[in-house]
């Protein structure tokens, strides 16, 4: 859900956010069903639309995200490659992190788990697809790629506690997604929504989880 409110915020989406709780009666995946959904959350709605996966989405808001109008089909589907990489990663690693969170024991081997998402995904990005200055997709903005790895770097609730349970410092192997980063959290925008987020550092993302209402 992260992304989506980085995206919305920084590129002039309005969005309304409605809190679920996970305990102690999963209102979170009685609402996804009743929707038509799997049980999982986030959703999205707008007017007649209701989608669910986060991809989808994120793919969504930044289509009718002002700031992204003049982007290209081809810058767009750099975006999607990034946004889907990221969520490959919360499927190997975030998702352990929530569950050794709850239950350390379910998870016994969540450092060797972490790392090895890491080192699967941050290396080829930082040498075939980071750039050594600008922005992903070149324009003079961030679009979903670059708001992606600030997630993916800065991120509490998975991301940051991911690093940590690893001994992962993305910045200090990566030094291009560092660079990168830096420059994605100084775009005026960015910066005024990570100035005021709630969510964007919280250490623990489960309760409560959350819907989206484009308004």
């Amino acid at each position: 859900a992260e992304l989506t409110r980085l995206i919305a915020a920084s590129a002039g989406v309005q969005l309304l956010e409605r809190f679920l709780p996970f305990f102690p009666d999963r209102e979170y995946y009685n609402f996804s069903i009743n929707a038509g959904f799997f049980g999982q959350i986030p959703i999205l709605q707008d007017g007649n639309l209701s989608l669910a996966q986060s991809v989808a989405i994120e793919s969504y808001v930044a289509s009718i995200a002002p700031r992204y109008q003049r982007l290209s089909p081809q810058q767009r589907a750099i975006d999607l490659f990034f946004a889907s990489t990221l969520e490959d990663f919360i499927v190997s690693c975030g998702e352990p992190v929530t569950l050794h969170i709850l239950n350390p024991q379910k998870e016994p081997d969540i450092a060797k788990k972490c790392e090895s998402a890491f080192e699967h995904c941050l290396p080829v990005l930082e040498e075939h697809h980071i750039p050594k200055s600008g922005f992903v997709n070149g324009e003079d903005f961030p679009t979903v790629a670059d708001l992606a790895m600030l997630v993916w770097v800065e991120a509490g609730a998975q991301f940051e506690m991911a690093q940590s349970l690893a001994s992962y410092d993305v910045k200090a192997k990566h030094p291009k997604i560092a660079s990168l980063v830096r420059r994605t959290k100084a775009d005026p925008a960015v910066a005024d929504y990570l100035s005021q987020s709630e969510t964007f550092y919280a250490k623990v993302d489960f309760p409560p989880s959350t819907t989206f209402i484009v308004g």
